[in-house]
C-alpha cells in the first residue's frame, strides 16, 4: 500500500515537563522526523535534532548519558564525516524515499513502549 500523506504537524503532549510530539498513527513519525531534520535549523538552530532527541527512546539517551549537547555534536560530526549516513543524508540531502512501510512494534504509539523500525 502507498505510504500515508505527510502530516502538517503532530499534536503534542507535555511529558516530563516538556512538550513532545504525539502521533496517533506511528506511520507519520518518519515523515515528521525527516522533515524536521531537513529543516534542522528552522525555526531554531538544531531544532530538527531536538525533535530527533525528543522522539528517541531510553537507549539513545543512555548512550549520550542524557546529554543533548553531546548528541548534537555527535550528529554534526557524523553528518560531516559521512555524508551518506543517516544524519548526513537527513540534514544535507535533497530528498529521501521510504523503502518499505513503517513497522511499529507495540502499537498504539500512545504507549511509551512503542518502537518504530523502518528503512529510509
Amino acid at each position: 500500500p502507498p505510504p500515508p500523506k505527510k502530516p502538517a504537524r503532530p499534536d503534542s503532549i507535555v511529558r516530563n515537563g516538556k512538550e513532545t510530539p504525539q502521533f496517533e498513527d506511528p506511520s507519520y513519525v518518519p515523515y515528521f522526523l525527516m522533515e524536521a531534520m531537513r529543516l534542522n535549523n528552522f525555526p531554531d538552530v538544531d531544532s530538527g535534532l531536538r525533535a530527533a532527541w525528543d522522539l528517541s527512546g531510553d537507549t539513545t539517551k543512555f548512550v549520550f548519558m542524557n546529554n543533548f549537547t553531546d548528541f548534537v555534536e555527535s550528529a554534526h560530526e557524523t553528518a560531516d564525516a559521512f555524508p551518506t549516513s543517516f544524519y548526513g543524508m537527513a540534514m544535507h540531502g535533497e530528498e529521501y524515499e521510504m523503502e518499505t512501510g513503517v513497522n511499529a512494534i507495540g502499537y498504539p504509539i500512545q504507549d511509551d513502549r512503542c518502537w518504530i523500525a523502518t528503512q529510509v
